[in-house]
């Protein structure tokens, strides 16, 4: 069986599965929505004794837009997904 990433949108809900990291980061800026919560990717872990391993996060950040920061999915004054951070 191939890799699997989940997308965690950080809603307990609503999660999605991709069979590459670049459509779950597709998936992930297609569905983001105003959570408040940063999105991450995990690699699903088939051993069901372990965790998912987190390869990837949208981080969200709670303030205004600043002229240096680099934006993904921006929510008016209330806030924006920065740049993808890869582990």
């Amino acid at each position: 069986m191939g890799k699997k990433y989940l997308v965690n949108f950080g809603t307990g809900a609503g999660n999605e599965y991709a069979d590459t990291i670049e459509e779950a980061k597709e998936l992930a800026v297609e569905g983001a929505t105003y959570t408040q919560c940063s999105i991450t990717i995990e690699l699903v872990n088939e051993n069901d004794e372990e965790e998912n391993e987190v390869v990837a996060k949208l981080p969200w950040w709670s303030v205004q837009l600043g002229e240096d920061d680099e934006v993904t999915v921006q929510f008016g004054e209330f806030g924006f997904y920065g740049e993808w951070e890869d582990y």
